[in-house]
């Protein structure tokens, strides 16, 4: 049997730490590949199918810092990029739909009159 003249342990670069930096860096960026996800397009149906969810901005101003309050978590038939905001949940079932509203609402960290800076 013939061996094969490429190797990559033979690329004097890769030797040693070049190869684990290739390695690593695979490492790193698998998980944002995995998790990547763009909007969901579909047919806009007639009930809501999604939950969406979307924070404050901190925003500066001439007396310093001021949130700008967005819609927090929120029922929709059309995906949640169309708002610009995070997709929670989807579900064709209504009442999954409306269970994880719920679940959104609660989890959600920021509620009305609440001024955190964190």
């Amino acid at each position: 049997m013939k061996k094969s003249s490429y190797n990559l342990y033979s690329i004097p670069e890769l030797q040693g730490r070049g190869m684990n930096r290739i390695f690593s860096l695979i490492l790193f960026l698998f998980p944002s590949l995995l998790f990547a996800q763009g909007c969901i397009i579909g047919n806009k149906p007639d009930r809501p199918r999604y939950v969406c969810f979307d924070g404050r901005t901190l925003a500066t101003s001439s007396t310093g810092f001021v949130w700008n309050a967005k819609r927090g978590c929120f029922m929709s038939s059309i995906p949640c990029c169309a708002y610009d905001a995070t997709h929670y949940s989807y579900s064709e079932d209504p009442q999954y739909v409306y269970h994880s509203f719920k679940r959104c609402r609660y989890q959600y960290p920021f509620h009305l009159g609440e001024m955190q800076t964190h």
